[in-house]
């Protein structure tokens, strides 16, 4: 992942703020493919309990036949 728009100011006194950015994404074939997906992303207080999750890393693939649905 590479940002080429890192954020350059304390996001404090932005809570409740929403920033809308597109992600994209591309492999390292050739020729390559890439997609590009929206992201919403809405500023909260720091007292707002953030999620837990139990593995620090989740994956997922998929045949390139996999079944749609």
């Amino acid at each position: 992942l590479t940002v080429t728009k890192p954020v350059k100011e304390s996001l404090v006194g932005m809570e409740n703020k929403i920033f809308n950015f597109k992600v994209k994404a591309r492999d390292g074939s050739l020729p390559f493919y890439n997609s590009t997906v929206p992201v919403q992303l809405k500023v909260v207080s720091p007292e707002v309990p953030l999620p837990k999750f139990s593995e620090p890393l989740y994956s997922f693939s998929a045949a390139e036949d996999f079944p749609i649905g």
